[in-house]
């Protein structure tokens, strides 16, 4: 158990630089929250982010980003509920998801937009939207919704 001191001593960091113990400490946390997703615990530590795939995971001085999209193939249109795999376009979203070991998550997904292939339908183009973590304008995760 480390104890917080006010004045942190500044050690040297294995990427370069000096940072404090609490840096460390940050580090330590992102490298298992790392080591957990490869390894495929990330479903039991974040269930909400089992639809998609982890690209990256990367420490911010504000706390981890998580770069993800989607991995299913086709998508149901939201009016008619027609099956597509035709992408329109891409757009990177932002959510605000809850801290974990006292880190603030930040979530950016790439999400993509169909073309409905339904002649009928009132949609021409829709945006994803992955069960249980998005919904449409939404900018937090269930989590923090609550």
């Amino acid at each position: 158990m480390c104890r917080r001191t006010t004045s942190a001593p500044h050690l040297p960091l294995a990427c370069g630089g000096t940072g404090s113990v609490d840096d460390l400490v940050t580090r330590h946390l992102v490298d298992r929250f790392a080591r957990c997703a490869v390894q495929g615990g990330l479903r039991r530590l974040l269930p909400h982010l089992s639809e998609v795939g982890i690209d990256s995971i990367q420490r911010c001085t504000d706390g981890v980003a998580l770069r993800t999209l989607s991995r299913t193939p086709s998508v149901p249109c939201p009016h008619c509920g027609r099956s597509s795999t035709r992408v329109h376009g891409r757009y990177e979203r932002r959510l605000v998801d809850a801290p974990l070991g006292g880190l603030p998550i930040v979530i950016t997904l790439l999400i993509r937009r169909f073309n409905c292939l339904a002649a009928d339908c009132p949609a021409v183009t829709f945006a994803e939207q992955i069960p249980g973590l998005t919904r449409p304008h939404a900018r937090y995760t269930p989590v923090m919704r609550g």
